[in-house]
């Protein structure tokens, strides 16, 4: 047996992170993970849990509690979604790949304990199966879960944590969670528990009160970064040295400082320690054929907006961007930031993993392009296949300079295997 094999067999099921058209009211059922995690004997009690939901910078928040709390001493297991090039990057202990020896007995494990199950579960509900059961084989003492979609239907909503991290709010996955934020704001809150604190940081008026609110009815104790700074003051000039960039990567790193500090686990190490987390696909700058290549996942208005400031502030230049998205996602927002910023634009194919209309998205730029003089200067190029939308932009780019690629994990990862 592989890892490939593991993932084959967890991938024996309905894959909803692949077709999210077939959602319906009986697709996300806590009662089916329950009867899995019952099966296995519930991994999920053997260690401490930290959950965390949001829109964005949920994976960041991630990766950084995971880093502290390592260098702390702990053994922390991490759970994150979607992989950008490697399966393993959804299964991590202490921050690394597990070795494939461990991956393949936790599967065995699986693969003899839900052999009769009666139920049909679905990948993710497998993924997180997987991840609960690898935590406790390979005895972590901290785990720490990045919800896949929501939060109150979610696989991982079967956990007791003993905290709970909330994130920016976004308009996504509208058909599923809502259609406004407040909508999306109550599907990610119910990951809060009775008596368990929650943890947060400055957020839209109606997404912070929709928060307080379930703290409240859940005798939560709310933890408000911008209350709590005077806190964290001795830590907080870590900041300013963090791998992972981007501006919003400030507070995701501060937020994750409060929440170690509330394990007692906050340090001059763990704070150093935190600053080195690196993820691939935010920010990843990569050189190829004497160029810079800046990968970035984002996918979203506000997440756009903060990797185009980023990578303005950085290198002071109008350039080539390669953009792709999946369909579901806001467009006009995200085209109407790239078109003012970048001089030569490329639209490609976001991979294969979900629906796109990479046309669809090309007659966006161009009608909003068309609808604004102070656009008028942008090239906007169709170019369906990555390998020859890469040997375009870097026709187009001179060397020394840089290319950002960004509007979905699947397209970054599609443009990891060509270079």
């Amino acid at each position: 047996m592989t890892f490939t094999d593991v993932i084959s067999y967890l991938e024996s099921n309905i894959n909803l992170e692949k077709d999210s058209s077939l959602f319906n009211k009986r697709t996300y059922r806590l009662d089916r993970m329950n009867s899995i995690l019952n099966k296995l004997g519930n991994p999920q009690n053997s260690y401490n849990i930290i959950h965390v939901a949001g829109s964005k910078g949920k994976g960041s928040v991630c990766s950084f509690i995971s880093s502290g709390l390592v260098a702390s001493g702990e053994k922390t297991g991490l759970f994150l979604s979607p992989h950008v090039s490697d399966y393993r990057e959804r299964f991590q202990i202490n921050n690394k790949f597990a070795s494939d020896d461990e991956y393949i007995y936790t599967a065995k494990i699986l693969m003899n304990k839900l052999s009769r199950i009666k139920i049909k579960p679905t990948a993710f509900e497998m993924y997180t199966a997987f991840a609960l059961q690898l935590f406790k084989d390979t005895a972590c003492t901290y785990a720490v879960l990045e919800t896949g979609l929501g939060g109150r239907l979610d696989a991982t909503n079967v956990v007791l944590p003993k905290a709970v991290v909330l994130t920016t709010i976004e308009l996504e996955h509208t058909e599923i969670l809502g259609n406004t934020l407040k909508e999306i704001a109550i599907e990610k809150s119910k990951i809060i528990k009775y008596n368990i604190p929650t943890f947060t940081y400055e957020q839209k008026d109606e997404v912070l009160h929709v928060f307080k609110d379930e703290a409240f009815k859940n005798n939560s104790k709310f933890y408000y970064l911008p209350e709590c700074m005077n806190e964290l003051k001795e830590y907080t000039y870590y900041a300013e040295n963090l791998k992972l960039k981007g501006f919003f990567q400030k507070k995701n790193y501060l937020l994750s400082l409060l929440v170690l500090k509330y394990f007692n686990k906050l340090s001059d190490c763990s704070a150093h320690e935190m600053t080195n987390t690196t993820l691939p696909g935010r920010f990843e700058s990569i050189k190829f054929d004497n160029r810079i290549l800046i990968m970035d996942g984002s996918h979203t208005e506000n997440s756009i907006k903060g990797t185009v400031d980023t990578f303005k502030n950085t290198f002071r230049k109008k350039g080539t961007c390669i953009f792709g998205c999946v369909k579901g996602k806001n467009v006009n927002a995200m085209a109407e930031i790239i078109i003012k910023n970048f001089n030569n634009i490329i639209i490609t194919t976001p991979g294969t993993w979900k629906k796109s209309d990479i046309f669809e998205v090309f007659t966006v730029f161009q009608k909003i392009k068309r609808t604004n003089k102070e656009n008028s200067h942008s090239r906007i190029t169709l170019i369906p296949d990555n390998k020859f939308a890469l040997k375009t932009a870097l026709d187009n780019t001179d060397k020394g300079d840089y290319i950002l690629i960004c509007g979905s994990f699947y397209l970054v990862g599609e443009f990891k295997k060509l270079i």
